[in-house]
């Protein structure tokens, strides 16, 4: 049979062994949980700038299309009235400077539908570059 001694000894051992893995233990759970939370925290950030950047995201968008319905509207009110635009074929000037400031040149011209599409169009990729440098400028600055 072992002696008081040597089973006080085993219960020391045991307990220290205890207090040692117990303690690892707990070490590992705190580095653990300020893992987690430095984890926690940047996903929070994460989220923050999402949402911000969503929120920026449909400002310029929304803007940006009430701008093209705009667009959209005036070309469409100037194209309800066409007119036929013809160049100017000389200077006005000699013995017929009167009929030349009355008279329209004789031949096709073009059709002010024509100039108010390609205007619109022009306008659309300028409307479209000022939107990007918007949400751009948005973005990053704020």
């Amino acid at each position: 049979m072992p002696s008081l001694k040597t089973i006080k000894i085993i219960a020391a051992a045991a307990t220290l062994i205890a207090c040692v893995v117990f303690f690892g233990l707990w070490r590992y759970t705190a580095l653990q949980l300020k893992d987690t939370k430095e984890d926690l925290a940047t996903a929070n950030t994460t989220i923050e700038q999402h949402v911000k950047n969503k929120q920026i995201t449909e400002e310029v968008a929304n803007e940006y299309q009430a701008t093209i319905a705009e667009l959209n509207a005036n070309i469409s009110r100037l194209q309800r009235q066409p007119v036929r635009c013809h160049p100017i074929t000389g200077a006005a000037g000699g013995n017929n400077a009167a009929t030349a400031a009355t008279k329209l040149p004789r031949g096709n011209g073009v059709s002010s539908a024509f100039l108010y599409d390609f205007a619109g169009r022009c306008e659309r990729e300028r409307l479209k570059v000022k939107g990007l440098q918007s949400f751009v400028n948005r973005l990053y600055n704020d």
